[in-house]
């Protein structure tokens, strides 16, 4: 009879952990697509800057 009660008191803990882990997994998830975006904006403005920077060069002759 111990077990029921105990049972009862427990019904709604899956709820409540659901409740709370799954905000904390979409926040890590989103959290790492934007380091993704982040890293890649980084590179492609380095690129950028490297292309110009080639472009300019050889534009002035400063091989």
């Amino acid at each position: 009879m111990g077990s029921i009660c105990r049972w009862r008191e427990e019904s709604g803990s899956a709820t409540a952990e659901l409740v709370i882990a799954t905000p904390l997994l979409l926040l890590l998830i989103l959290a790492i697509v934007q380091f993704a975006l982040w890293e890649h904006a980084t590179h492609v403005a380095q690129a950028v800057a490297q292309q110009g920077l080639a472009v300019v060069t050889r534009s002035v002759g400063w091989y």
